[in-house]
């Protein structure tokens, strides 16, 4: 008889696990440091704890694991070693580290003094292949040898959405200058850098050409074809390199390695190399062509001369754009995202000058445009367009109605809002009303016309403003996308009166320029008549004291002069500034010898043309008068 035997193999499958970082603390249960402690390969680290978690025993290392390492937000969680050590420390293990903060981290001579918040090590033999990602990360105020805040030594780097501000690298214990005030970045295999910027990092060392960097040095292997950096859609501006070679990213710093980078829709503005020249790229100390850049088109920047290896003037890259720097806010900001940014003003040399590429999102995750924006930022305009953000109905009189027509068009321009747009009620003051604003929404391309009435129930200046809602969001409202867009038309308006019908409402409807109501008449015993109330704006029946709404006195030259405060209305008077040397009639009243320094409708200025050095006696006087 056989005997059959049957071997039965059981296979346990342990599912990748996510272990959650409930404290801010350094050690302990539910720490960073304790749940990647325990972490195997494919297992996710989710910080859920907010505020600033204070690393006080040295860098945490992580050895031999692809992890997932996720944040609350950058905005939200911050990691810090107050200059102690660095934080992150991989060797030959592929991680992806996403929406945190790291401040004031510190790469340290006994370490190598890579990487002053993150350091890579891949150079261990099995690992040159890792890539790290890193994405919706901030990077503040971090110092090190070489990459001030990241360093990649071999292997490969995929990073979106992040930003650096204020790192340096100072160089190496060793003896040489440091490369990257950001980032070094040393790849075996094709890397991208997108939506992301760089602002205000340095390289510090000052020896000529070595090895240099302000934002990135891009430091390569011995092989004959590079693996390829791709840098889009990034911002670049007030990176400096000490050493004088480049501002924004510099190549190898020898002829034996070799590096290669393309650059697409980039921003790059007032970053310096300032041994040299105003510079953003450079290549070897040498000239030797072992550092390809390569544009593919759509980089903005306002350097005056070409950077070495890169891109000649011409084609679909702007340079030497005078208005590039102004049309940037100087320090960057959330703008509606979790990490900062710097917003371009309407109208930047920026704006949809990029070329054709695969980012659909800028640096906050906002939408781009189909012709997008050079940078790590895509400007949102309202897709509301109004004919008029002003409008002007100019000087009329009272009770003479006029009507002025605005047009409202959903442009569909920006992408943000895909459906129809939907206005909510508007909203005016007094004297204005509307007829036929649309109470419907309006589909794509759509554009519909209404009337501004003006009616005004009294004189003056009217300087209101027509505002209502839509719901095409705009960047303001993208850190709340709930937020409804408010749209503000201003309306201005000269209302003007006649001393007749000024009367007749003081007065009575029978009133004449007679009695009580005549232009020389006094009603309120102050001694002003009624003219001069009305040109000045005030009550005839209440009274005054006697230069009220007029200042007088000398000007800085020695000159008597004159401002009056007026009634906007009073259109149908006329004020003059008239001067004499005696009260008596051989020395008559005239305006000759004056000078109208302001004549608005709200205020009246004049001086004399003697000055009191040149005559013994001088005096001034306002006439109103009606034309």
């Amino acid at each position: 008889m056989k005997s059959v035997i049957i071997l039965l193999l059981l296979l346990a499958y342990c599912p990748a696990a996510t272990l959650p970082v409930t404290t801010t603390a350094d050690a302990g249960a539910g720490s960073l440091r304790a749940q990647i402690a325990v972490s195997v390969s494919g297992d996710t680290v989710a910080i859920a704890a907010t505020g600033t978690i204070t690393l006080t025993t040295g860098e945490i290392l992580i050895t031999g694991k692809n992890l997932t390492i996720t944040g609350p937000g950058a905005n939200s969680l911050t990691i810090t070693t107050n200059s102690t050590s660095r934080a992150l420390h991989i060797v030959k293990g592929q991680c992806s580290i996403s929406d945190l903060t790291f401040h004031n981290c510190r790469g340290l001579p006994g370490d190598v003094d890579t990487g002053g918040a993150v350091c890579v090590d891949n150079f261990t033999s099995g690992g040159v292949a890792n890539v790290t990602t890193i994405n919706d990360c901030a990077f503040t105020s971090n110092q090190s040898g070489w990459g001030g805040a990241v360093d990649i030594f071999n292997g490969g780097l995929s990073m979106n959405r992040c930003t650096f501000s204020n790192n340096t690298c100072t160089g190496l214990a060793f003896g040489t200058n440091g490369g990257g005030g950001a980032l070094s970045l040393g790849p075996t295999v094709a890397s991208a850098i997108t939506n992301c910027t760089f602002t205000k990092n340095a390289q510090q060392g000052t020896v000529t050409g070595q090895p240099g960097g302000g934002a990135i040095y891009n430091y390569g292997v011995g092989t004959a074809t590079p693996p390829e950096v791709l840098v889009e859609h990034c911002t670049f501006v007030g990176n400096v390199d000490s050493a004088g070679a480049a501002g924004a990213m510099k190549g190898n710093y020898t002829a034996s390695y070799r590096t290669a980078a393309k650059l697409r829709n980039c921003l790059l503005a007032n970053n310096q190399a300032p041994v040299l020249v105003l510079r953003n790229f450079a290549g070897n100390a040498t000239g030797t062509l072992t550092t390809s850049y390569t544009s593919l088109g759509g980089n903005v920047t306002d350097e005056s001369a070409t950077s070495a290896l890169f891109m000649a003037p011409g084609g679909s890259d702007k340079w030497n754009n005078g208005a590039l720097a102004a049309s940037i806010s100087p320090d960057p900001g959330l703008n509606g995202g979790t990490v900062p940014t710097h917003s371009i003003s309407r109208g930047s040399p920026a704006q949809r000058s990029g070329q054709a590429s695969t980012v659909t999102t800028d640096g906050r995750g906002a939408p781009r445009h189909p012709q997008s924006d050079a940078g790590a930022y895509e400007l949102i305009e309202p897709e509301l367009a109004v004919t008029a953000a002003t409008l002007e109905f100019g000087t009329t009189l009272l009770n003479t109605p006029v009507v002025k027509s605005l047009t409202l068009t959903n442009t569909q321009n920006s992408t943000y809002t895909t459906g129809p747009l939907v206005l909510g009620p508007p909203t005016t003051s007094s004297g204005f009303s509307l007829s036929g604003f649309p109470t419907t929404s309006l589909a794509n391309g759509q554009s519909a016309t209404f009337d501004v009435n003006l009616i005004a129930a009294s004189p003056g200046l009217y300087n209101t403003s027509l505002t209502f809602s839509g719901n095409d969001r705009f960047d303001s409202a993208l850190a709340n996308p709930g937020l409804l867009n408010l749209h503000v038309i201003t309306l201005s308006a000269l209302v003007t009166d006649t001393i007749d019908n000024w009367r007749i409402r003081n007065f009575g409807p029978d009133a004449t320029n007679a009695d009580l109501a005549a232009d020389t008449a006094t009603p309120a015993g102050d001694g002003i008549p009624n003219i001069l109330k009305y040109a000045l704006g005030l009550d005839p029946k209440q009274g005054y004291p006697q230069g009220a709404g007029i200042a007088s006195g000398l000007d800085p030259t020695g000159c008597l002069s004159m401002t009056v405060t007026k009634n906007p209305a009073a259109a149908d008077i006329l004020l003059s500034l008239e001067v004499s040397s005696d009260l008596g009639p051989a020395s008559p009243w005239t305006s000759s010898e004056t000078t109208i320094d302001l004549n608005s409708p709200i205020l009246f200025k004049a001086h004399d043309n003697v000055t009191t050095s040149q005559a013994d006696r001088r005096f001034m006087r306002l006439r109103v008068s009606k034309p």
